[in-house]
């Protein structure tokens, strides 16, 4: 593992580079790559945003009426939307580079309507629980995805959902480079964690000495894991 967080440390500078130049185009930079976020950096900035229907659908399953949400990885601007049955939600965000996040918004006179607060997934500690943490391709980017789903779980009101986000295969797709550590995927039903040397980790059977079940969707290149 300490390899991975060497890695993980080694690979900061090329993802602050990527929000850095996000941040100052508004998602712009990439157009003529084929990569516009301009509408994605407008909803994360707009307060009358409805919540994500794979996010909104697990709160209505388990007939939660006032959630409190937590954004692991959230980056700068958390991508969850604002709103739900027309009330504002209650989101609280962390991520390992918040600090540096912050002096991106001052440099670009960026107000977020949720400011994200300095956390490590593996081992952030929250005075709260929550009936939802979500994670949208950022647990790809820890240095010990277990050890941070391990330290949700302990975050986790007794009827909450997690709920992973993810691109599949993102570390192989990434040549390993930067952040990209480690790959998301769906074997025969189960969620599996691999990293660049073919090691693989089982989540869904990990997640039964927890008493957690886990449910895995693929939907085109992302999958969504939730774990409840």
């Amino acid at each position: 593992m300490d390899k991975k967080l060497d890695n993980w440390k080694n690979g900061k500078p090329e993802e602050l580079k990527f929000w850095d130049t996000w941040l100052s185009s508004k998602g712009g930079f990439w157009k003529e790559h084929g990569y516009d976020w301009t509408e994605d950096f407008k909803t994360r900035m707009d307060p009358e945003s409805i919540l994500q229907d794979y996010v909104a659908n697990e709160i209505i399953a388990r007939y939660i009426r006032f959630p409190l949400i937590l954004d692991v990885c959230a980056g700068p601007l958390t991508i969850l939307n604002k709103k739900m049955d027309g009330e504002r939600l209650n989101i609280f965000c962390i991520d390992a580079l918040a600090m540096e996040y912050d002096e991106m918004l001052m440099r670009y006179e960026i107000n977020p309507l949720i400011r994200t607060l300095y956390g490590e997934a593996e081992n952030f500690k929250m005075d709260y629980f929550f009936d939802v943490i979500h994670c949208s391709n950022g647990l790809d980017h820890s240095y010990d995805p277990i050890a941070a789903i391990v330290n949700m779980i302990t975050h986790l009101n007794t009827n909450g959902v997690i709920i992973l986000k993810h691109f599949i295969r993102e570390g192989a797709r990434g040549n390993y480079g930067g952040l990209h550590q480690w790959n998301f995927f769906e074997k025969d039903g189960h969620f599996i964690i691999s990293d660049s040397e073919g090691n693989e980790i089982n989540v869904t059977m990990s997640m039964i000495n927890y008493f957690r079940n886990t449910i895995c969707r693929t939907y085109g290149k992302e999958i969504i894991v939730t774990i409840s």
